[in-house]
């Protein structure tokens, strides 16, 4: 008797650490795939956001490659420009340009220039060159005229195509030129 409840005991004690060892043992299998299988989820969740990443890219370089083919490529002719030539004449036409604001100051006639050389007063009276104000102010208005079309004609010797037209344009400056070296010699 004393040996069957000695085994019994025994079983008892030993019985739970085998089937704790084997619960141990099956937890960590148990464990093990659910590892594996989240890792092949992830795997194919990725293989297939990397396919799309690809298709999309192939649809892009399709996309490009079909907008290269409709465009062709245009390359401009290399051309040089004489700086020299231009910068003489923007000098120029600077300086023009600043002329003719000083003389447009000048077409107002004042008040001491209206009681001077004004229209009633005998001509004996008249001390600013013997003209009237009036006078004066029509030769100031026709000198920035004369001014502002001798710098058009500038401007446009900037953007001559032929040699014809440039030498058209030059007896055009020198005429304006002479026009406006006769007028203020007409004041002296």
């Amino acid at each position: 008797m004393k040996r069957p409840l000695l085994f019994i005991l025994v079983a008892s004690l030993l019985l739970p650490t085998f089937a704790l060892a084997k619960t141990e043992t099956e937890d960590a299998a148990r464990d093990e795939r659910v590892k594996a299988r989240l890792a092949e989820h992830t795997k194919t969740k990725r293989d297939a956001a990397r396919a799309k990443y690809v298709k999309q890219e192939a649809k892009d370089d399709d996309k490009v490659a079909a907008n290269t083919a409709e465009k062709e490529v245009t390359v401009i002719q290399d051309f040089v420009v004489n700086s020299r030539r231009i910068s003489d004449l923007d000098i120029e036409i600077k300086k023009l340009n600043k002329k003719i604001v000083r003389y447009s100051k000048r077409i107002k006639r004042t008040d001491l220039d209206k009681t001077l050389n004004s229209g009633d007063n005998p001509k004996i009276l008249n001390i600013f060159g013997g003209n009237t104000a009036n006078q004066r102010e029509a030769i100031a208005y026709e000198r920035v005229s004369l001014m502002e079309a001798e710098r058009d004609i500038l401007e446009a010797m900037k953007y001559v195509q032929t040699h014809q037209k440039d030498k058209q344009l030059k007896k055009q400056l020198n005429a304006i030129r002479t026009m406006i070296t006769q007028l203020e010699s007409n004041l002296l």
